[in-house]
């Protein structure tokens, strides 16, 4: 016993350790009477006059006498502490602990100014302690960031974590204790939510940026990085994070397809921006590798979603400058990541500035700019850039400058474009291919011009191109996204009766349209033949099924496909796999419930503390 809480203890983040330590050093100490309250209480004017500084952290370490009060704060500490830090805060422990700074800033600020206001003075003049407010804050920031597990209170009732602070803060009222505390630490700990979470997806902003003092004290030694600076020459910039980021539990260096994995993990679960940029450097990524690819790709997503803009031409600005990645292939991904981000202007400007870096302008570079366009949905743009730039710039369109052109067209509901647009590259004798073919009738499917895609079939048969299972595919792709399963149907028929042979993808489009029009029969059928031909269904193609089944009601089949799809190494996404795990629960399958979050979190540990809070709220 007293070795497995030596190793629970030892397990413990920095932060969540050391301040639990002084906790309960501390309210031990005041009951053995080592020291007294009254010498750690919060008090302004003893703090100016007197110099007692201490008592600015000694008031959040004291929980009142060892009671089963006491007791129960320590488990929340212990709890909801280590679950921040080593989940939402993993990595980040500089964050971490500058967040436990701007919480307790906070609730002294408003206990100092609340003592002023009128009516209320009286109970703010009675906190003198604001360790219980503290700890409420950290179980406000964990709901807020998990806010749909489901959760038990005493075994009397579920909710979801979301409520957790309202619920609590009900029982303080009903066991007659003062609400002010739970409401100190509901509110310091909504204005970090709010300044971190929700004020950075507005604006663009983070006010809440850790300091590079703070960081470096987390910190093992400084990056460092250049960027140009505004006169275009370059500056130094040094970076301040751990150069063991991406590799925590080992000395030993990293291979770069390791630090590669070891990012893309990292990037996958990471929610802060500056987190999300230190892990790319860390990485020093490079568009030459396929998984550094996926990784700036990822790296991009996230920061657009946190309006990140500042840091998305930070981030670029310092891979241009790198002498191993100023080429026109590098330079042209770049421009492609701008427009991933939004920022075609951004774009254009890098392709404006390529003769200043020594590098010549192509038709790849054009491609780029014409494909950032359309990344960005900025069609106009698009348009706009292929009328004017080739002639501009000395640039002969390619065939895969026409293809992305009339990717844009099609994707913007302008395919009646199309047809101005093959016949430019007849007259310029440019021979359309496969995928020419399939944007053009994707994009009619998709207006519901029927007409026009047995025109564009009718221009196959004249160019001497017969369609393959790639054209129909798409075909069988488009009418099922229109709900027309049973003319895709037709076509699979039609495919069989020629001798072509169907792949996987063609059943897995089938497979989804019935599913979504709720002919899950069907669905299964097809499901069947598929792997009957010895088609092999793709991780997508179970998921599909998995989550329709869940919503059609079909719980049990549903349980058969996952555990198929769960043997190859494929797990369903969370939304998934908690629909299934509620449907088992509806129709009494508990066991089975459990088995399946078991395998989950053996599957992904990083998430078993979110699984292990749903299994808490299974029934019994």
């Amino acid at each position: 016993m007293a070795q497995a809480v030596e190793e629970w203890y030892k397990q413990m983040p920095i932060i969540t350790r050391t301040y639990l330590t002084a906790a309960i050093v501390t309210t031990i100490g005041c009951s053995l009477e080592i020291v007294s309250p009254y010498d750690l209480y919060l008090n302004p004017i003893l703090v100016v006059k007197h110099y007692q500084v201490w008592r600015i952290v000694t008031n959040f370490l004291y929980f009142r006498k060892m009671d089963l009060d006491f007791l129960f704060h320590m488990f929340f500490l212990a709890r909801y502490c280590k679950l921040l830090e080593e989940n939402s805060f993993r990595g980040r422990t500089a964050d971490f602990f500058y967040m436990i700074l701007f919480g307790a800033s906070v609730l002294t600020g408003t206990v100092l100014f609340g003592g002023m206001i009128p009516y209320v003075s009286e109970s703010f003049a009675r906190i003198i302690f604001l360790s219980n407010s503290l700890t409420f804050m950290m179980v406000y920031v964990w709901s807020k960031q998990n806010p749909y597990i489901h959760m038990s209170f005493l075994g009397l009732f579920t909710f979801t974590a979301g409520y957790l602070p309202w619920v609590l803060l009900g029982f303080s009222v009903l066991v007659g204790a003062s609400p002010w505390v739970d409401l100190l630490g509901m509110i310091a700990g909504h204005a970090y939510y709010f300044l971190e979470d929700v004020y950075p997806r507005m604006t663009g902003r983070r006010p809440l940026k850790t300091p590079s003092l703070i960081k470096s004290l987390f910190a093992e030694e400084p990056v460092v990085a250049v960027r140009p600076a505004e006169s275009g020459k370059h500056e130094v910039a040094v970076r301040l994070f751990s150069s063991s980021i991406l590799n925590p539990d080992s000395k030993t260096p990293l291979t770069s397809k390791e630090k590669s994995r070891a990012a893309l993990s990292l990037l996958r679960f990471e929610k802060n921006p500056e987190r999300i940029l230190e892990i790319c450097r860390a990485a020093a990524l490079t568009p030459e590798s396929h998984l550094d690819r996926i990784a700036y790709s990822k790296a991009i997503t996230k920061l657009k979603e946190s309006q990140y803009y500042e840091g998305i031409r930070e981030f670029i600005n310092e891979s241009i400058t790198r002498s191993d990645l100023r080429s026109e292939r590098f330079i042209s991904h770049f421009v492609v990541l701008y427009g991933q981000a939004g920022l075609v202007k951004d774009a254009i400007k890098l392709f404006d500035e390529m003769p200043e870096m020594g590098i010549e302008r192509t038709v790849k570079t054009l491609n780029s700019i014409l494909f950032s366009c359309i990344l960005a949905k900025d069609y106009g743009e698009m348009k706009r850039v292929f009328s004017e730039f080739p002639r501009k710039y000395g640039i002969e369109p390619d065939l895969d400058t026409y293809n992305t052109v009339l990717k844009g067209f099609c994707e913007s509901g302008s395919a009646n474009s199309a047809h101005s647009i093959l016949a430019e590259m007849e007259r310029k004798r440019i021979k359309p291919n496969g995928t020419t073919y399939a944007t053009v009738i994707a994009g009619f499917y998709k207006e519901e011009k029927y007409s026009d895609v047995g025109k564009v079939l009718e221009l196959m048969k004249k160019n001497g191109v017969a369609p393959g299972i790639s054209i129909y595919n798409v075909r069988i792709h488009s009418l099922c996204k229109l709900k027309r399963s049973y003319e895709a149907k037709a076509l699979l028929d039609g495919i069989l009766l020629s001798g072509m042979k169907p792949n996987s993808v063609t059943y897995s489009h089938l497979i989804y349209g019935f599913s979504r029009e709720g002919n899950l029969e069907e669905a299964k059928s097809l499901f069947k033949v598929m792997e009957s031909r010895g088609l092999k269904p793709d991780a997508e193609c179970y998921f599909t099924l998995v989550y329709y089944l869940c919503k059609g009601g079909e719980v049990e089949a549903a349980l058969d496909i996952c555990k198929e799809c769960m043997t190859k190494g494929w797990v369903p996404n969370i939304t998934t796999m908690k629909m299934l795990v509620d449907g088992l629960v509806s129709i009494s399958k508990v066991d089975d419930a459990r088995e399946i979050i078991g395998q989950v979190k053996e599957k992904f540990s990083r998430n078993a503390d979110t699984w292990s809070e749903i299994e808490e709220g299974l029934p019994k």
